[in-house]
């Protein structure tokens, strides 16, 4: 269990260690020598895939970040295509972005979610709205994603296909 008290100096590290007690979260909090930057990693799976998870603390410039990067490596060949899909997807998240190096050979796409706090404070709520969107935006375009990366059809294809689906799918309702 995460010790709240070790993080008096460390306002925002502070109340995402209550929120990893609120959440029953056992994974350990690294804190820098200098007590200015914090980080926490972890695997998260979604849909039976393993995602990893970082949450990082600045609290020298009073940021909070959550990273999630998915299974998939996508490879150079795709990033174009890969590139247009996730365009689109961003254009539809409300919290976080979606985005892909492309500078080696293992391109994972990576979901950010990112809140400045200065002058005010972070509070638990924001910290599993994040994560929530986090989650949720793997979750919903996890397939997607794996296969830009993983077929040879066109980003063009693969959107329109998930337009159909979601078209079926509100119909049903």
């Amino acid at each position: 269990m995460v010790d709240i008290d070790k993080f008096v100096d460390m306002p925002i590290t502070r109340v995402v260690a209550a929120w990893m007690v609120e959440e029953k979260w056992e994974d350990e909090i690294n804190i820098s020598d200098d007590r200015k930057a914090a980080t926490i990693s972890t695997r998260f799976k979604i849909n039976d895939q393993p995602h990893n998870l970082y949450f990082e603390i600045d609290e020298e410039s009073k940021y909070f970040s959550i990273f999630l990067y998915s299974p998939m490596s996508v490879p150079p060949a795709r990033m174009t295509e890969m590139a247009r899909i996730l365009n689109r997807i961003n254009m539809r998240l409300a919290l976080g972005r979606l985005a892909c190096h492309d500078d080696s050979d293992s391109n994972a796409v990576q979901f950010l979610a990112r809140i400045d706090v200065e002058g005010t404070m972070l509070v638990t709520r924001q910290i599993h709205s994040m994560l929530g969107a986090a989650l949720n935006t793997m979750r919903r375009y996890g397939e997607l994603l794996a296969a830009t990366a993983l077929t040879k059809q066109s980003a063009e294809t693969l959107w329109a296909s998930l337009l159909e689906d979601e078209a079926l799918q509100q119909a049903k309702k």
